[in-house]
């Protein structure tokens, strides 16, 4: 604390007095789930920390230190030392014990605590549901080969059954998927399929559906405006 200023040290006193009672050092309101901060002062700092990120990147500055802008929000300098800040916490945390993510205590021999598994879990989970979702309604949620259009037996599809190469390039499926929401328009070399049709597309060199259909010959037109007979 030799390097800080009078008012950082008086703050992080503040802090630590207040932490001890189990009380919010900014509304002294009692702080529950091992919070330091109170549910109210979260969502306002939040709700701060958003409308100047916001800020900074409409003017194309460095949130931190007002430099030129290299990642999404942080100068170079600013996120060369953020990372090493991350990674030096992290490794004193794994060498102490201590959940990587938020510190307490670990019970298992994972890096991370139960509760931080479970929210990153969940949290996942929930991003790769939706970036899902914004594909299939790109691509118009509907197999191009049967017509199914119910979103679990969807996935997408390689026109020129060049996936591997797109699968050495990227790594995942979800990185595939996130390139394609940067493009504008919907790629001719992706479509729709089912399972069904996917796999027998990939294994046979065509669905049964299209081999069925060429089998049966063009499809009868009847005259229009006519019904067609009734059978005997």
């Amino acid at each position: 604390m030799a390097g800080l200023s009078r008012a950082n040290r008086l703050r992080r006193r503040r802090r630590t007095f207040w932490k001890a009672k189990g009380r919010c050092p900014e509304c002294h309101r009692r702080v529950f789930n091992g919070f330091v901060i109170c549910l109210t002062c979260r969502k306002e700092y939040r709700k701060y920390d958003k409308a100047r990120v916001r800020r900074a990147r409409q003017r194309r500055i460095c949130v931190s230190c007002g430099g030129r802008l290299y990642g999404r929000s942080l100068c170079r300098k600013c996120l060369l030392n953020r990372y090493r800040w991350e990674h030096r916490l992290k490794r004193n945390r794994r060498l102490s014990g201590l959940c990587t993510e938020c510190g307490c205590k670990r019970e298992s021999s994972y890096l991370t605590c139960y509760r931080c598994r479970t929210h990153s879990k969940s949290f996942y989970l929930r991003r790769r549901r939706k970036i899902r979702g914004r594909i299939l309604a790109r691509y118009g949620k509907v197999c191009r080969c049967c017509g199914t259009s119910e979103p679990f037996f969807l996935n997408l599809d390689h026109v020129e059954n060049d996936g591997k190469a797109d699968r050495q390039k990227l790594g995942n499926t979800y990185a595939l998927y996130e390139k394609l929401l940067k493009l504008d328009g919907v790629s001719p070399r992706y479509q729709l399929l089912c399972w069904n049709c996917n796999m027998a597309k990939a294994h046979y060199g065509i669905c049964p559906h299209k081999s069925a259909r060429r089998a049966r010959g063009p499809a009868l037109r009847s005259a229009p405006g006519r019904r067609p007979a009734p059978a005997a």
